[in-house]
């Protein structure tokens, strides 16, 4: 790698720090900068399209000796991105306030719409579907099993006296569908815009007003940012937040409303383990997740 950064950056490599296994921390005498292992030589024309439209709150990739953003290496590529403090001292709240901000600002620059097909919105919404009866059916055997136990731990006490809940929320998933199914049924185009999707908490930076890891940035349409960020980590879900920062800064479409409540109606998946409290916790804020979600859809 120290010859790949020499050769296409000019950059005098004293040292090499592993921080994933497809991320480094390269030391310089000068500077810091990081660098990521990428598969998807595509990335070539999305980071392209990105600094030419001057999208903002991402990181600023830096071009090579052949002003490209991707470098051949060990038959992927790599990227080179300057070294940013992270803001680990602020807490999650605060972190995931900026998120929804910085996301609903890159989805209004970017907006557009595109021709599309019935064909396109048969094949969402069959996805869709199919993600629904996966997790419905995996809940359901859960209730079959538990009820059958004589002498049942408090994990699953707990779980067969809530699992209305649970039933309720996939249900709702369900009708959410068919609205959106009947809604776009003679959609001949949608709106689209360039999305993240790759959320994680360390990739906000709050000094720099920036998103790092911007690799896997698509385009797509705008809700499914917001399901992305819920469905990594559904204990995070505020739906205050998410009116204050990003509501008010994008107007959803009637079509987008009804898909983003479907998506967020689909219950995230939990596994229990050994550890009674961990469950407990688990499935208090699994309960937590759906208490919110159907505040949030009441206030839209």
């Amino acid at each position: 790698m120290k010859d790949t950064l020499n050769d296409y950056y000019h950059i005098k490599v004293i040292g090499i720090i592993h921080i994933t296994r497809k991320v480094f921390k390269i030391k310089t005498n000068k500077e810091f900068y990081i660098v990521k292992i990428v598969n998807n030589n595509q990335l070539e024309n999305i980071f392209h399209n990105i600094y030419s439209l001057n999208i903002p709150h991402t990181i600023k990739i830096i071009p090579n000796q052949n002003n490209q953003y991707l470098t051949p290496y060990q038959n992927q590529y790599i990227y080179l991105m300057p070294y940013l403090n992270n803001d680990e001292y602020l807490p999650i709240e605060i972190k995931i306030k900026y998120y929804l901000n910085y996301i609903a600002t890159i989805h209004n620059q970017t907006s557009y719409t595109i021709k599309t097909s019935q064909q396109y919105f048969n094949q969402l919404t069959n996805q869709i579907k199919n993600n629904i009866d996966k997790i419905y059916q995996y809940y359901q055997q859960l209730i079959n099993n538990y009820e059958k136990i004589q002498w049942r731990s408090p994990t699953q006490w707990y779980y067969i006296m809530n699992y209305y809940q649970l039933e309720k929320t996939m249900n709702n998933a369900y009708m959410y569908l068919k609205q959106y199914q009947a809604l776009t049924q003679n959609y001949k185009n949608i709106r689209v815009t360039y999305n993240y999707q790759n959320f994680d908490i360390n990739h906000i930076l709050i000094k720099d007003k920036c998103l790092i890891s911007i690799d896997h940035i698509n385009v797509n349409i705008p809700v499914f940012d917001l399901y992305y960020l819920y469905q990594n980590d559904f204990t995070l879900f505020d739906s205050q937040c998410l009116i204050d920062n990003y509501l008010n800064i994008v107007k959803l479409n009637q079509d987008e409303v009804v898909l983003l409540k479907c998506l967020l109606e689909i219950s995230p998946l939990i596994h229990f383990n050994l550890q009674e409290i961990d469950n407990i916790t688990l499935l208090f804020q699994l309960l937590h997740y759906i208490e919110s979600v159907e505040y949030f859809i009441r206030q839209l």
